[in-house]
């Protein structure tokens, strides 16, 4: 190392060979400094780092808000005039998704309120005859839910193979998701027309509201899709018989696994 008094090349140690002087102080010097630079170089990192998730965060907050702006719009837009769904494209897709996501939240959570309260029902009147009735959350929201998931898949599948079938030209799934959610929008105020009439006891008409919003999903809306399109291959006619067949047997089968025997039964 060199001697910071005189400048010549001295061993290792407190004082220099040659002159006397004192070596401590600059290695405590380069000590000092090296450790500023590497606590430096650590804020920076952190600094940086701290930046990138804020930016991160950021662009997920605005991306979210868009979301729900273009869902604003699309739900207004066809509540207003339920005939531009023809009209609407894959590139809203993810609008689609929510509308769907929303009728099987709503149909959920109906269904878990009214047997709630027919349990109630019946627990307070079968409480003299010693039976009773209990509905758990799986059962009476997270079981339809996945159900109802299940049949939108199917109906969304089924509609699109029955374009691929009748249709020459290029059909995608996103335009079929996109135009799905599209005409469900009526469909979804029906049924909740329909669930408050069931919980304020008008219950014929709440049922038939119902019933007619699940014939939508299941009968009238790829009806609406297959009819937006030019045939080219098989008959519009055949490709919705066989929709119309698959999607009510599978509409039975989610009935009965719902609970919902008396309904299923018909199917």
């Amino acid at each position: 190392m060199q001697c910071p008094q005189c400048g010549k090349h001295t061993d290792e140690g407190n004082f220099c060979m040659h002159c006397g002087a004192p070596l401590q102080q600059e290695e405590s010097a380069a000590t000092a400094d090296a450790s500023h630079t590497v606590d430096d170089q650590a804020a920076i990192q952190t600094e940086q780092a701290s930046d990138t998730e804020e930016k991160q965060t950021n662009d997920t907050v605005e991306a979210i808000k868009q979301t729900a702006v273009n869902f604003g719009q699309f739900f207004m837009k066809l509540v207003k005039k339920p005939s531009e769904a023809a009209n609407i494209s894959g590139q809203e897709m993810v609008s689609g998704i929510i509308s769907m996501s929303v009728y099987t939240l709503l149909y959920a959570l109906g269904f878990f309120v009214l047997m709630k309260k027919m349990s109630s029902f019946i627990g307070g009147f079968g409480g003299m005859f010693g039976y009773g009735m209990s509905v758990s959350f799986v059962d009476g929201f997270l079981m339809p839910l996945l159900l109802f998931i299940l049949l939108f898949a199917i109906a969304m599948g089924l509609t699109f193979a029955a374009l691929k079938l009748t249709a020459s030209s290029a059909v995608s799934i996103q335009a079929v998701v996109a135009k799905f959610g599209a005409y469900l929008i009526p469909y979804t105020l029906l049924l909740a027309i329909g669930m408050i009439f069931m919980l304020i006891g008008i219950g014929t008409v709440g049922f038939l509201a119902i019933i007619i919003s699940l014939f939508g999903i299941l009968l009238i809306i790829p009806t609406f899709i297959l009819n937006d399109i030019t045939v080219t291959g098989m008959d519009r006619i055949y490709a919705l018989l066989i929709v119309y067949t698959v999607n009510l047997i599978a509409f039975g089968y989610i009935m009965r696994s719902a609970g919902l025997g008396g309904i299923g039964s018909l199917f």
